[in-house]
C-alpha cells in the first residue's frame, strides 16, 4: 500500500514559506529550478510539501530567495521594510536577483555585527 501522497505538515509548511517568498520576488519555479540545477516539478512538489528540501537545496533557496535559513522553520516572522523593493513589478528578473543577494547580504551584515557587539560591548564597523 503507498504512503500518504502529501508531506509531513512541517515540510508544507516550510514549502508554503518557500512560495511566498518566491512570489514576493516575483519569480517564476522555472527560475528557481535553474537555480537549484532541478526542473520546474521538482520545486512544486517542494513548496506543496510533497518533497522534502534537503539543506544544500534550502541554503541556495535562502540565500536566492533573500532569507536566513531560519526563516523556513519560523512559527511567525514579522516582514521587513526591504520586502517592499521586492514587489516592483519594474524589475526585471536580474534586479530581483540582485536585490535578493543584497538583502541576504545585509541581513548577514547585521547579524555578524550584533554579534560582534556582544561579544566585546563595541563594534569597528
Amino acid at each position: 500500500m503507498a504512503g500518504p501522497r502529501h508531506g509531513a505538515p512541517e515540510w508544507h509548511e516550510i514549502g508554503m514559506r518557500i512560495r511566498q517568498a518566491r512570489e514576493r520576488l516575483s519569480l517564476t519555479q522555472d527560475a528557481v529550478a535553474a537555480h537549484l540545477g532541478v526542473t520546474r516539478p521538482v520545486i512544486s512538489n517542494i513548496e506543496n510539501g510533497q518533497r522534502r528540501v534537503n539543506l544544500p537545496e534550502l541554503e541556495k533557496l535562502a540565500t536566492l530567495l533573500g532569507y536566513p535559513v531560519t526563516h523556513f522553520f519560523a512559527v511567525a516572522e514579522n516582514s521587513d521594510s526591504v520586502t517592499a523593493l521586492f514587489r516592483s513589478k519594474d524589475l526585471s528578473e536580474d534586479d530581483r536577483l540582485k536585490l535578493s543577494w543584497l538583502h541576504g547580504f545585509l541581513t548577514d551584515w547585521a547579524l555578524i555585527r550584533d554579534l560582534m557587539e556582544n561579544a566585546d560591548g563595541s563594534t569597528s564597523f
